[in-house]
C-alpha cells in the first residue's frame, strides 16, 4: 500500500492580527491615518467657501467659526483662495490709478494693471493682484464718536475700534505709499499721485440690454488721491531706465 502524499500548502494564507502587510500595500492604521487627514482637508476646502460673507456666500456663521479654529493651516497651505471673485456673484474688481508729473513738465496718466501694455498675462496678473491688495486694505469711514451722554463703557469701545481704525488706515497708507515710491523710482517723475477705481460688474439685464463690460458708467473713481509722493521722497533717477514702458501722456 502506497503511502499517502502530504497535503499541498494552501495557496492563500489567512492573514492574521500580527502578521506583516503584503508587499506594496500600506499598514491599515497608516490608511486610516491618511484618510482622516484627507477628510480634514476637503473639510477645510468646504469651509473656506462657505465662510465668505455675502454676497459672494450665504456667510454660514457656523462655517465662520471653524474657519477661525482651522485659520492656521488655511494660511501655511494656501487654501484661501479668492472664490469670490469666480462664483457665485464675483464683486467688483479694482484699478489703481496713477499720475505721473514728469521732470519737463508734463503729466502722464494711465492705470494699474494695463491689459494693453502688459504681456505676458501673467504679468498682467501680478500687476491685478497688486491693485487687489491695495483695495482690500482700504479702510472704511472711521467709527462715530459716541454722543457726549454716553457712558464710559461706550467711550472705551469706540477708542478701542477708531485705534484699529487708525492701524489699518496707516497699513493701507505705508502700501500705498510704497506703491508710488517704486514708480516714481522706475520712471524719473517728479511726483506720483495714486488713486483707487473700482469696475462694477454689469448685472444680467444689463447685459441682455446691451451693456459692454468696458462701459465708462462701470468705473467709479475715489473722490481724493489715496497717497501723493514729493520729489523729497524718492531721488529720480539720471534717465528712465529701458525696461520701463512709459505710458501714454495726457493730451
Amino acid at each position: 500500500m502506497k503511502p499517502t502524499p502530504p497535503a499541498a500548502p494552501p495557496l492563500i494564507k489567512t492573514a492574521t492580527k500580527n502578521s506583516p502587510s503584503p508587499a506594496g500595500t500600506w499598514h491599515p492604521a497608516w490608511r486610516a491615518g491618511i484618510s482622516v487627514l484627507l477628510l480634514l482637508h476637503l473639510t477645510i476646502v468646504i469651509i473656506v467657501p462657505l465662510s465668505m460673507p455675502p454676497p459672494q456666500s450665504p456667510g454660514s456663521p457656523l462655517a465662520q467659526r471653524l474657519l477661525g479654529w482651522v485659520r492656521p493651516y488655511v494660511d501655511a497651505f494656501q487654501v484661501s483662495h479668492f472664490y469670490g471673485f469666480f462664483a457665485p456673484n464675483p464683486g467688483p474688481s479694482h484699478l489703481v490709478h496713477y499720475e505721473l508729473e514728469m521732470p519737463d513738465g508734463k503729466t502722464v496718466t494711465g492705470e494699474i494693471p494695463d491689459l494693453k501694455r502688459k504681456f505676458p498675462r501673467l504679468l498682467y496678473h501680478r500687476h491685478f493682484m497688486l491693485s487687489e491688495k491695495l483695495a482690500n486694505m482700504a479702510p472704511a469711514n472711521p467709527p462715530q464718536r459716541p454722543p457726549e451722554a454716553a457712558g464710559p463703557e461706550d467711550i472705551k469701545e469706540w477708542e478701542q475700534a477708531y485705534a484699529r481704525w487708525e492701524l489699518q488706515r496707516d497699513s493701507f497708507q505705508a502700501v500705498a505709499r510704497s506703491y508710488a515710491r517704486h514708480m516714481q523710482s522706475t520712471t524719473g517723475a517728479r511726483s506720483v499721485q495714486l488713486g483707487l477705481v473700482e469696475h462694477a460688474i454689469p448685472g444680467p439685464v444689463a447685459v441682455i440690454n446691451g451693456q459692454k463690460l468696458d462701459d465708462p458708467a462701470l468705473y467709479m473713481f475715489t473722490p481724493q488721491p489715496i497717497i501723493t509722493t514729493s520729489p523729497e521722497d524718492v531721488p529720480p533717477p539720471a534717465t528712465t531706465p529701458e525696461n520701463v514702458q512709459m505710458p501714454k501722456e495726457r493730451p
